[in-house]
């Protein structure tokens, strides 16, 4: 029942972007805490992480089991960006984009950031997606040591 739980969590992302796209579309002058958003994810992904450390055995099967579905997330939207050059007009191709949705304020600023050290930048996508996916691991790994130092 825990292990369900796990992969159940790994859904949360694309509810959230749903509803935001949502809102978004309903009040086109609406201008949401993007950045906000994204850290009280982050935040709620790290709580998930101390919580549910042990649900599948250890933290690292915890770990991979609540990130199997922003894994193929990720994998669907390299494969659109990359392979295919588009996105998908169906449900499939507007889910995988929502998903991230909410971590994507973030990604761009984090992505930015080695370019223009640089002295150049050019935005990709698909780096933002990889950064998001990131984001969400170290949200969920740190959570899970947090635990572990709690509990000792």
């Amino acid at each position: 029942m825990k292990k369900i739980l796990l992969l159940a969590a790994g859904l949360i992302p694309f509810a959230l972007g749903f509803g935001m796209n949502a809102l978004m579309t309903a009040n086109m002058n609406l201008v949401l805490p993007y950045r906000l958003i994204g850290i009280v994810l982050l935040l709620f992904w790290g709580f998930f992480g101390y919580r549910m450390k042990d649900f599948a055995g250890s933290a690292r099967r915890s770990a991979i089991l609540i990130h199997l579905i922003p894994c193929a997330v990720l994998l669907l939207l390299l494969y659109q960006e990359l392979v295919l050059g588009r996105y998908w007009p169906n449900l499939v191709g507007i889910a995988t984009q929502f998903y991230y949705l909410p971590l994507l304020n973030i990604a761009f600023g984090l992505e930015r950031l080695p370019f223009a050290l640089a002295g150049g930048w050019v935005h990709r996508m698909w780096y933002s997606y990889l950064i998001a996916f990131g984001l969400m691991w170290a949200a969920f790994y740190l959570g899970s040591r947090l635990k572990t130092n709690h509990t000792k």
